[in-house]
């Protein structure tokens, strides 16, 4: 049997109404869920299994424009629900931090212990210093000075062991000038 297709009670197969579902209820395209087991128990054993739940509404029966005004309803509950629990997180975080800090400070330990003892904590015991923006580990990115002749993709800072695409140049006669990149060209 087909799906455009629902047996009759004679077995013959006739038309099915466009306008209804294989069950031959009414085809709705609303946003509510169809009447359908609690959906809690489904998740809680998806959870379990590690698989995804199976979603109370049947998204493939939805129109193109119902099925994208569900999809930014769902996107804007997600994005309510994360704000929610970094909210909740941060206030957590807030008060075991004020809590941690007043049991420091009864202890004894003053406050630039206390913070520099935080301060590595939060770096992974790193040293303290200033990091540059192009790179965490402190060092800074060098702007290519150099570029291959044959592919232009192909860029040296002019720093550490030449390329062996520079030195073949050299070799063929080039000069290191024609390889200097342009001021402005990148």
């Amino acid at each position: 049997m087909t799906t455009a297709q629902a047996a009759s009670k004679d077995g013959k197969e006739k038309p099915r109404d466009a306008g209804k579902l294989a069950d031959g209820s009414p085809k709705t395209e609303s946003l509510a869920p169809r009447s359908s087991p609690k959906p809690e128990p489904i998740a809680a054993a998806s959870k379990a299994q590690g698989v995804a739940p199976a979603l109370p509404v049947d998204v493939t029966a939805l129109a193109d424009a119902v099925l994208s005004a569900l999809l930014r309803e769902a996107q804007g509950e997600m994005e309510k629900r994360r704000a929610t629990k970094k909210a909740e997180i941060l206030a957590s975080i807030g008060t075991r931090f004020a809590a941690f800090v007043a049991e420091a400070l009864e202890a004894g330990l003053d406050e630039a212990t206390l913070e520099d003892v935080l301060t590595k904590r939060l770096r992974g015991g790193k040293r303290a210093g200033r990091r540059s923006a192009s790179g965490a580990d402190g060092r800074r990115t060098v702007k290519p000075k150099y570029r291959n002749p044959a592919d232009h993709s192909i860029l040296w800072s002019g720093r550490g062991v030449k390329p062996k695409w520079f030195a073949d140049h050299l070799a063929a006669g080039g000069k290191q000038e024609d390889m200097l990149i342009p001021e402005g060209a990148i």
